[in-house]
């Protein structure tokens, strides 16, 4: 009687799975973007007026005619807040916390899809999307919370208005939520047997 042959484990590439750790790694950079933005809000309709973040505030000024084709039509003079208020360090604070929960995850994520140990896979599964799920509420509080704090003390008088990084912090925030849900809906065969091909096993001893 022959030799049984020797069968290997292959990984199966779910798309979803793959399309949520691909656009896991886009979320991940544009929470970067977000979290150090400068325009957060601004103060001001007409140069010079004010931009505000988590870490800076910038006073952007029209650049003088001669200066337009090298620097721009605007001038930004950035420096950190001379106040640590107390909002404002807890939204610093959950904000890397939800960039690092978001690495964290895209990693797991990659890591499991190319596992083929099936309790380590289905096991970083389920990190990454707590990790996802994590984020989301994480940047949820943020974004409730910084117009409220950040634009209460302003009275009718003054012109301020959310900026396009507040804008696109909720956009990622969104497609967090469908990286996670894309992961959960996902279901099918990841890993499947297959028997070794002899070129595979005698390959390096032939070399």
């Amino acid at each position: 009687m022959g030799e049984e042959p020797e069968m290997e484990t292959v990984a199966i590439t779910r798309a979803f799975k793959a399309a949520a750790a691909v656009m896991g790694f886009g979320c991940f950079l544009m929470a970067i973007i977000t979290t150090a933005g400068t325009s957060w809000h601004t103060i001001g309709s007409e140069t010079p007026y004010h931009t505000m973040g988590l870490f800076e505030t910038c006073i952007v000024k029209a650049t003088p005619a001669e200066q337009v084709d090298n620097v721009g039509n605007e001038m930004f003079e950035c420096s950190g807040h001379e106040v640590a208020e107390a909002w404002r360090t807890a939204c610093q604070v959950l904000m890397v916390i939800g960039d690092l929960c978001v690495l964290l995850s895209f990693v797991l994520l990659s890591v499991g899809i190319c596992s083929t140990v099936a309790g380590t896979k289905f096991g970083l599964y389920k990190v990454a999307i707590a990790g996802y799920l994590s984020a989301v509420v994480l940047f949820v509080v943020v974004l409730i919370l910084y117009p409220t704090m950040a634009l209460s003390p302003h009275d009718g008088d003054d012109e301020y208005a959310l900026g396009w990084v507040y804008v696109l912090a909720w956009v990622n925030t969104g497609l967090l939520f469908a990286c996670a849900l894309a992961v959960i809906i996902d279901k099918g065969e990841e890993l499947t047997e297959r028997e070794k091909v002899p070129d595979e096993e005698e390959g390096g001893e032939e070399e």
